[in-house]
């Protein structure tokens, strides 16, 4: 697995380099204007709470150590939702559209690359044997990692104006997104010893690939939705 884990960080350092985290980086935006994206973002949030409770957990024996940290992982990943519909309260949000906004969005055009990368997701994992599925979670936790530090940062220039504390965009979730399957001790260790024949080793990089190139499309999908929806100057938004 030594170099899954490293085509991995490299995905993941070309990952970084995104029109989105630049913009996020944008210290003459707001803060909280850089979070407008937010309800583009519920989608895929909802539907990853699906995927962790009923797509990769799965019963299985106590001899199966993979699908075991597969489920261990699921479990603690499903609860994450709970955390944006704090914070969306936090930013106003709720406020700011109606239920039929709202289905509209989730369901229209703004919002098909989340879609799509969720579908998409499923019908690797449905299609994976665990250890695939180990590879496949490694590779959303690398793009998880980039995406939450990049967001924690906004979260605490917005901290100091609101004196609001931020679970889910905030350095709370960051703290659970190390970048590796979690819920299960020495993960780096385990990973490193897991081996596997050059034809699987292709295998898994095809499917690094394919998860990196949809969460590209996604976060692209936010960067347009934020310029597309820039708000008016908010009390918040303007100090």
């Amino acid at each position: 697995m030594k170099e899954i884990l490293a085509f991995i960080q490299a995905k993941q350092h070309n990952f970084s380099r995104l029109p989105l985290f630049s913009f996020l980086r944008d210290t003459g935006i707001p803060p909280r204007d850089r979070l407008n994206f937010g309800p583009s973002f519920a989608v895929f949030a909802m539907n990853f709470k699906e995927l962790n409770s009923h797509i990769l957990y799965k019963e299985c024996s106590e001899n199966n150590e993979i699908q075991r940290m597969i489920n261990q992982h699921a479990r603690e990943d499903a609860l994450h939702w709970e955390w944006i519909l704090e914070d969306f309260d936090k930013l106003g949000f709720n406020s700011e559209s109606t239920i039929n906004d709202a289905l509209r969005l989730f369901w229209g055009a703004e919002t098909k690359a989340s879609r799509q990368h969720f579908y998409d997701m499923v019908r690797l994992i449905y299609e994976s044997e665990p250890v695939f599925v180990l590879v496949i979670i490694e590779a959303i936790e690398a793009t998880g990692n980039v995406f939450f530090s990049a967001l924690t940062r906004v979260a605490k220039e917005l901290q100091v104006v609101t004196e609001e504390d931020y679970r889910y965009y905030g350095k709370h979730h960051l703290s659970v997104e190390t970048g590796h399957a979690i819920g299960t001790a020495d993960i780096e260790n385990i990973l490193d010893s897991i081996s596997l024949t050059n034809e699987e080793i292709e295998k898994a990089f095809i499917l690094v690939d394919k998860i990196f190139s949809g969460f590209s499309e996604l976060l692209n999908e936010y960067h347009t939705y934020a310029k597309t929806h820039a708000p008016a100057r908010s009390s918040i938004a303007s100090i």
